[in-house]
């Protein structure tokens, strides 16, 4: 979960930077002020949403054994486990492209491990809860 919330507020912060500073002053021709921030190659910006989406893909494998079941919640944590794989090497690839085809794999883990995800732990029977 902390990988998870490490993740969220890495790109949040990432995105709301890009849309509510960098783009307005961009369009107003002020791009150069902020030039340091612009989300391009070995940029600050680049460097921070790289690592949160290494926290994302490292925060699969320890949801993975929620998923250690049979049929699709078996897929689903094989997906998960192998979102997890590329972890290591997904902030590195943004400054290497030797690293990027290894990186690259996480295009094909997260949107097999998203919707196996969502639609099993939908259809998982939830324990009622019981008051004391």
């Amino acid at each position: 979960m902390v990988f998870a919330v490490l993740y969220a507020v890495m790109v949040s912060i990432v995105y709301v930077v890009e849309l509510v500073v960098l783009v307005p002053l961009v369009f107003k021709g002020r791009g150069d002020e902020v030039a340091l921030l612009l989300f391009r190659p070995g940029s600050v910006m680049v460097a921070v949403d790289a690592l949160g989406y290494a926290f994302m893909s490292l925060s699969t494998p320890f949801a993975a054994p929620v998923f250690a079941g049979s049929g699709l919640s078996r897929w689903t944590y094989r997906a998960l486990v192998a979102n997890g794989l590329p972890a290591p090497v997904i902030a590195p690839a943004f400054l290497s492209s030797q690293l990027l085809a290894i990186g690259i794999l996480w295009i094909v883990t997260l949107p097999l491990s998203a919707p196996l995800t969502t639609f099993v732990s939908g259809s998982m029977r939830r324990a009622p809860v019981t008051g004391s």
